[in-house]
């Protein structure tokens, strides 16, 4: 948090290297986070399911999402990691009374990001490639969830969060969110989602 007073929102920072996108191994804040502290900001980082520290705790192994009906019974890990997104957002509101959440997403965590939505005021996200028409994508452990595109996949969690102003870069032109900025044109919000 800022040294004085409270801040006006809170960045949440998503990605694989969980908590070190806020203070590295020695200790430091990094420059991402100093300048959302310079800012007047507060800044969150957070291992999310399996990332940063917990990456390799054992259990990635055991959780084949393909495998004796594993997603009947068990979230997958986009499912643990968009709650705990929502969990962190729900956080820093509690926390900072008053203040915006924002979420901003590293490479490789655009699907985690982005279905997570509705918990955050904005977001900022670097696609990173991810493209909703690529199956091998979409199976990938990182980003599978079963039903996906028949849920209308990140269209449709950020028409959800059509209140929200979102930036979304190195999106393929595949990242299909026409049906997102139609909601958000008729919400009066047409400026808050971008896509680049």
């Amino acid at each position: 948090s800022p040294a004085q007073g409270q801040p006006d929102f809170v960045v949440v920072l998503v990605g694989p290297e969980g908590k070190s996108a806020v203070v590295d191994a020695d200790g430091n804040v990094t420059p991402r986070a100093a300048r959302i502290l310079g800012a007047g900001g507060a800044v969150v980082g957070v291992d999310l399911f399996l990332t940063g520290e917990l990456a390799d705790a054992g259990v990635s192994a055991q959780r084949d999402h393909f495998k004796n009906y594993f997603t009947t019974h068990n979230r997958t890990d986009l499912q643990e990691r968009a709650q705990d997104i929502a969990t962190v957002a729900a956080y820093a509101r509690a926390r900072h009374k008053g203040a915006k959440v924002a979420l901003w997403a590293s490479a490789g965590s655009a699907s985690w990001a982005l279905l997570a939505a509705p918990a955050a005021d904005w977001q900022v996200v670097d696609a990173a490639g991810f493209d909703e028409s690529d199956a091998a994508q979409l199976l990938d452990r990182a980003n599978f969830v079963p039903g996906y595109r028949k849920l209308g996949g990140v269209a449709t969690a950020l028409t959800l969060a059509r209140e929200g102003a979102f930036l979304v870069f190195n999106a393929k032109s595949s990242l299909n969110l026409a049906p997102a900025k139609a909601v958000f044109a008729a919400a009066g919000n047409s400026r808050n989602l971008d896509a680049r």
